[in-house]
Order: C-alpha cells, then structure tokens, then sequence
C-alpha cells in the first residue's frame, strides 16, 4: 500500500497519503475486500493537498504586500506563530483556495477536491504575482 487507511467504528474508511485518487480508490476497495466486507457508498474526494516550490526572486514580504493589494485575497502571515503566509483565493465563483507559502517558496495547496482546481489555484497565484 502507498498510503494509509483509517477504519472507523461507523464502519467509515478514510485513505490519506496516495498520489492519485484512483490510488486511493484502490486502496478502498483492498481494505473492504481484506474486511470481507463491500463498499457500501461510491468513494468520494473531500481533500486533496498538493505541494511545489514557487521560482522567485521575492521574499515572503514583498508576495504579502502584492497580493494584499488584492481585496478577494485573504493573507494571514504571523511568522512568531506558524511559519508560512496562509493565503485564501477565489479560483472561481463558489471554489476557494487555501494555500500555505513558506519563506522557502514552498507551496502547499489545501481543501480542493479536484487537480484541476489545484493547477488553477496555484496558475492564479503565479499571475497575481508575476511569476
């Protein structure tokens, strides 16, 4: 197995730690089978998290103050507290994005539930910041 499988007392399974959601899927239906046990509801994406490094020439500062020039995005920076800027974006009218940048150019993408979500989230970011 490439993740983990969390089993629930309800009888919930819960995969994390795949790269593709047809992994996942897979990984699902192995454990209901080692169960002996059928899936009784279709699986569901509710979280994927994606990672990437931003190719930059700014620091996290300068990033902060472009983007809260922006009134739809939501920055939370308080590097005493957590060490990466906490970023919330529309991608689109009823979809937002929760990313995490760190000093490094780290990125981590959150709460979306499809890759094309991501990718636009993270294409919109680098647009806002001329990147």
């Amino acid at each position: 197995m490439e993740g983990k499988v969390s089993i629930f007392w309800s009888g919930k399974l819960i995969s994390v730690g795949t790269k593709s959601v047809e992994k996942a899927f897979q990984e699902l239906q192995q454990t209901a089978k080692a169960l002996n046990a059928k899936l009784k509801t279709e699986p569901k994406v509710q979280n994927i998290i994606a990672t990437t490094t931003l190719k930059t020439e700014k620091d996290i500062d300068q990033i902060i103050n472009e983007l809260t020039k922006d009134e739809n995005i939501h920055v939370i920076y308080e590097p005493e507290q957590f060490p990466a800027a906490i970023i919330k974006m529309p991608i689109n009218q009823t979809t937002k994005a929760t990313i995490l940048l760190f000093s490094s150019g780290k990125l981590v993408c959150a709460g979306l539930t499809k890759t094309e979500q991501i990718e636009k989230a993270i294409e919109t970011l680098k647009s806002k910041l001329k990147i």
